[in-house]
């Protein structure tokens, strides 16, 4: 990539995107099975001694 492209706002920000993209989606769906596994926990059965 030239140098004037990675001088680029607009590059720089999709690169950003790009590269952080996936730990965002996990984020988002690490923090939904939270808010949704949590009043569970007092029903599920509590491991032996």
């Amino acid at each position: 990539m030239s140098s004037q492209a990675l001088g680029s706002e607009r590059v720089r920000e999709g690169l950003q995107e790009i590269l952080l993209g996936p730990a965002q989606l996990y984020e988002v769906l690490r923090a939904r099975a939270v808010r949704w596994f949590w009043p569970l926990l007092p029903l599920l059965p509590r491991p032996p001694i």
